[in-house]
C-alpha cells in the first residue's frame, strides 16, 4: 500500500528567509527605509504575500499589489540556493520515496515561484503533486503511481 505525506515548502522543507529578506531589503532600500532581520520577515512569510509586503515594506493598500508584483518578479529572477534546504531534508525525502511513501507539495506560494524553487534546490524529483496558488494541481507522472 502506498501512503502520502503532504509537506509544506517556505520553512519546512526549505529555509527561504534569508533569500526573501534579501529581495525585501533591496526595496526597503530604493524606499530609503532600514533593513529588516530575518526574525522580522518570518512572522510574515506564512501570512501570505500581500500581508508580507505591506508590513515589511510598510505600504499602504493601495501600493501593495504593485510592489507585490515587483516582488514575485525579482523572486522568479532570483536563484534559491541548494544550501537553503535543511539538512535533514534530502535525507527524508530519499528514504520516503525510496520506501513505501509518495510525496506532495502544497504552498501558498504560487505554482510558478514554487516550481522554479523545487527545481533550484534540485527537490521537484521527490514530489508525486505539486500544487501552489494560481494554477492548477501538477501531477509528476513519473511519480504517480498509487
Amino acid at each position: 500500500m502506498k501512503k502520502l505525506i503532504i509537506l509544506d515548502f517556505d520553512g519546512t522543507l526549505v529555509n527561504t528567509a534569508p533569500l526573501i529578506t534579501g529581495i525585501l531589503n533591496n526595496f526597503r532600500a530604493e524606499l530609503l527605509l532600514s533593513k529588516l532581520n530575518e526574525t522580522d520577515v518570518i512572522q510574515w512569510i506564512s501570512a501570505g504575500a500581500r500581508t508580507l509586503i505591506a508590513n515589511s515594506l510598510m505600504l499602504p493598500d493601495d501600493l501593495v499589489e504593485i510592489w507585490l508584483k515587483k516582488f514575485r518578479e525579482q523572486y522568479q529572477l532570483t536563484r534559491t540556493p541548494k544550501s537553503l534546504v535543511y539538512v535533514w531534508a534530502n535525507k527524508f525525502l530519499t528514504y520516503a520515496t525510496t520506501t513505501s511513501y509518495r510525496l506532495a507539495i502544497c504552498s501558498n506560494k504560487p505554482e510558478v515561484l514554487l516550481d522554479k524553487a523545487l527545481v533550484d534546490t534540485e527537490t521537484n524529483k521527490f514530489f508525486s503533486v505539486i500544487s501552489g496558488s494560481g494554477n492548477k494541481t501538477k501531477i509528476n507522472r513519473a511519480q504517480s503511481e498509487y
